[in-house]
């Protein structure tokens, strides 16, 4: 990462939800966390079939 890069992001999504005509309907937590589950289960299932 360049040295002037921000250590801490806060993207604006005031553009995307204007033109998708979306706003998010789950706290970032909540997505996360899903998230993590849903690649936990995937990798698990891979793992199994590579056995």
């Amino acid at each position: 990462m360049p040295a002037d890069s921000p250590k801490v992001r806060q993207p604006d999504i005031t553009l995307a939800q204007s033109l998708l005509n979306r706003a998010p309907s789950i706290s970032r937590k909540e997505g996360l966390r899903r998230m993590i589950d849903h690649v936990r289960k995937h990798m698990n299932r891979l793992r199994s079939n590579v056995r």
